[in-house]
């Protein structure tokens, strides 16, 4: 009876260090199918102390990895440092993608980044966690989609529709409509979910449309002035917006919940009207009627840009040489002016007599295109 229990015990000590030979292993794997899942050690459990797991994300060949985090519970944020953390990177060489670093969501907002899309076909997920306060971890899921890809859009004022067309419009212009609304002012597009995403200063709304099925979704339709600005930061699931007749820079969701302001009414910044993120998302950038404006996502480390300007009218920044494009009136002219996205080597590139009468401008590798809402046309201009 005695050896049996020893026998018994010893099958009961095998059994847990089986477990744990598992919760290793499954602390460093490579995950490369087309769809799938992974959570943090014991979720929906308390994680262990002194966590150190890496999750390898490989896609294949001519595709990238969609990444995000349905629910984040880690150890609170203490003294500005992730005491537990996860870290987000591409360790592809010469990746755009920057590394990303996050604790806690936030009460009510959030405050880490929601979902990631790479620019190469690799992501490593990173976390590790110290020994003091344990919480619940993370569940997330990936996907291996198509790279995005990058066409010029506008809104047309006359007939409500969303205007598609490349560079040189040898597939020809495409309107998708826009039914629930009269005066459709600023667009911008997520291309993880295919969605553009308008506002109508007229109906004082926020809205989007899939372009795949044209479906249409009212986001926000309380508390909106003249909602002339919008940027969608598809990285970390938040959508910026400028109202320039309440004074004020909102962000929310990208479904319009858990709003809150980037720049509220009451420091005076007048008639802001456009709105542009950085490549990484991580800093967000705003006109006042007389100078630019930086912070960080949530609003935090507020920088005044450029001051002294005579009327911004809209801004843009440029992906691939990461600089900030603005037209600044000046009576019967404007400026096309740039800088870069620290403040310096503030330059002008371009004036004429179109732009005190423009509507708006992007712009892609090559060249910038901007609306004149005399003609209704969008003209190219080549970079310097």
């Amino acid at each position: 009876m005695k050896y049996q229990i020893n026998l018994y015990q010893c099958f009961l000590f095998l059994f847990f260090l089986g477990g744990n030979l598992l919760t290793t292993e499954a602390c460093d794997v490579t995950l490369s199918n087309s769809t799938g899942t992974f959570t943090s050690p014991e979720y929906p459990n308390l994680y262990p102390s002194n966590v150190n797991c890496t999750w390898h994300l490989q896609a294949a060949e001519g595709k990238v990895i969609e990444l995000t985090f349905d629910d984040v519970q880690l150890e609170a944020e203490f003294g500005g440092l992730c005491n537990d953390s996860i870290t987000i990177a591409d360790p592809t060489p010469g990746s755009e993608f920057q590394p990303a670093i996050f604790c806690d969501d936030g009460p009510g907002w959030p405050r880490h980044p929601i979902r990631f899309l790479s620019t190469t076909n690799q992501l490593t997920i990173h976390m590790q966690t110290d020994n003091t306060v344990e919480a619940t971890g993370f569940s997330a899921r990936y996907s291996q989609v198509l790279p995005r890809t990058e066409y010029i859009a506008a809104v047309g004022t006359d007939i409500a529709s969303i205007v598609r067309f490349d560079r040189f419009s040898t597939k020809g212009i495409q309107h998708l409509p826009l039914p629930r609304s009269t005066r459709p002012s600023a667009l911008t597009f997520d291309p993880i979910r295919a969605y553009f995403y308008y506002t109508d200063i007229q109906e004082k709304f926020i809205a989007r449309v899939n372009i795949k099925d044209d479906t249409h979704d009212i986001l926000v339709d309380d508390h909106i002035g003249t909602p002339s600005g919008i940027a969608v930061a598809y990285i970390t699931g938040l959508m910026y917006w400028g109202d320039s007749s309440r004074n004020e820079v909102s962000v929310s969701r990208l479904d319009g919940t858990s709003r809150k302001y980037i720049s509220p009414p009451d420091p005076g910044c007048e008639t802001p009207r456009a709105v542009a993120l950085s490549l990484d998302h991580r800093s967000v950038f705003w006109n006042c009627r007389q100078s630019l404006m930086r912070s960080k996502a949530d609003g935090s480390e507020l920088v005044v840009l450029v001051n002294g300007l005579n009327d911004v009218k809209t801004l843009q920044i440029d992906p691939y040489d990461n600089v900030l494009y603005w037209i600044n009136a000046l009576g019967d002219t404007a400026d096309l002016e740039r800088i870069n996205l620290n403040g310096t080597d503030r330059q002008q590139v371009y004036r004429h007599a179109l732009f005190s009468a423009f509507h708006g401008f992007t712009m892609d590798s090559f060249a910038l295109f901007w609306s004149h809402p005399i003609d209704a046309k969008s003209v190219p201009c080549r970079k310097r």
